[in-house]
């Protein structure tokens, strides 16, 4: 046998497991001149491999979306959560809830919102520091080369919503608004008007405003009126009442005027509309779904699937589905309502 060969446990010729070519014995004549094997793929082939990684990517990128919303939904839970507890360390310090805003029509003043009252719980004395609340905030927040009304804290901002440092009015939005609970709507009566909001206020526990009586109103917070409230007037319980909801950015003009300024639907969201009511559309006709609409679009929603979260008083939180049973909502986002509030 000619060992020049190689030779495999069986005594047979090996082939080379890495395509070589075979060699020239030299014998022009004779039949063993041996020629090359080809190595590679057919076009076939290729074509298969190239369909087999289409359809894994296919496979795999749902699960990957489904981790990464997972994730940005814990983030913003977690942002929710500081929230509640910024609002629980005004009221041990003065022995109150922070008011939802403040703000009057006639004359127009404005002095603020919960979130500029919270500021220094959310460890910004620095930025607290620089409002006078007893002059017109709004003009404070533009003020100066760089307003404050235009700096993005990552506290008031969900990452699945947030796709923009400003908005169109160049302002910073908070995604998180307090709650003024089944409050009543009041109607446009221009080309925004929407005859929804009769069938919403069959649902209402207080008045949109009651300038005799201000202390008339159903959530914990509210924005006319200078009110604030305690937590005893929360007889519900905490953890029975909503404090805090998501917002979507693109859904609502009042967000868009920017998370330092008054009229921006802090303690103007009513739970009164139902979740992720579409009010992001387009036709300025439609007043129902348009985001000037000042009453239909002053609900709470979301880009997470589903629903949106809140924080209650007790500082948990809770992702409510849009499909929740509406008079139950109207039990949650009331402080005094009286009814036993049980999760769906």
């Amino acid at each position: 046998m000619d060992t020049s060969e190689p030779i495999n446990r069986n005594g047979l010729l090996a082939e080379s497991a890495y395509c070589q070519f075979n060699r020239y014995d030299g014998d022009m004549s004779s039949s063993t001149i041996r020629f090359p094997r080809r190595c590679g793929f057919t076009l076939v082939e290729l074509l298969v491999v190239i369909a087999i990684i289409a359809i894994l990517v296919a496979l795999l990128l749902p699960a990957v979306n489904s981790a990464r919303e997972a994730a940005r939904l814990n983030q913003c839970k977690g942002r929710l959560r500081q929230i509640g507890l910024a609002v629980l360390n005004f009221e041990s310090s003065r022995g109150r809830l922070p008011k939802g805003a403040c703000w009057q029509n006639e004359p127009r003043i404005f002095r603020g919102n919960i979130l500029l009252f919270i500021l220094p719980y959310l460890e910004y004395q620095n930025l607290y520091d620089q409002f006078d609340f007893t002059e017109d905030t709004n003009d404070q927040a533009w003020a100066g080369d760089d307003p404050i009304n235009q700096m993005v804290l990552s506290e008031f901002t969900c990452p699945t919503d947030f796709e923009a440092s400003l908005t169109e009015y160049g302002a910073a939005v908070s995604n998180y608004v307090a709650s003024r609970g089944p409050n009543e709507v009041i109607n446009r009566t221009d080309r925004f008007s929407c005859p929804t909001y009769d069938e919403w206020n069959d649902l209402a526990m207080a008045p949109n405003h009651d300038p005799e009586n201000p202390e008339n109103f159903s959530g914990p917070f509210h924005r006319e009126g200078f009110v604030d409230c305690k937590l005893s007037q929360i007889t519900d319980g905490l953890s029975k009442t909503i404090f805090f909801g998501e917002a979507r950015r693109d859904c609502s003009a009042s967000l868009n005027q920017g998370w330092a300024t008054t009229l921006n639907g802090q303690a103007y969201l009513s739970t009164l509309i139902p979740i992720n009511w579409d009010s992001c559309g387009t036709d300025e006709f439609d007043g129902c779904h348009y985001p000037h609409n000042w009453n239909s679009s002053q609900g709470y929603k979301s880009r997470h699937p589903g629903g949106v979260q809140v924080v209650m008083g007790d500082d948990s939180v809770h992702f409510i589905s849009e499909t929740i049973d509406r008079p139950l909502f109207q039990n949650l986002g009331a402080k005094a309502d009286g009814q036993v509030t049980a999760w769906p």
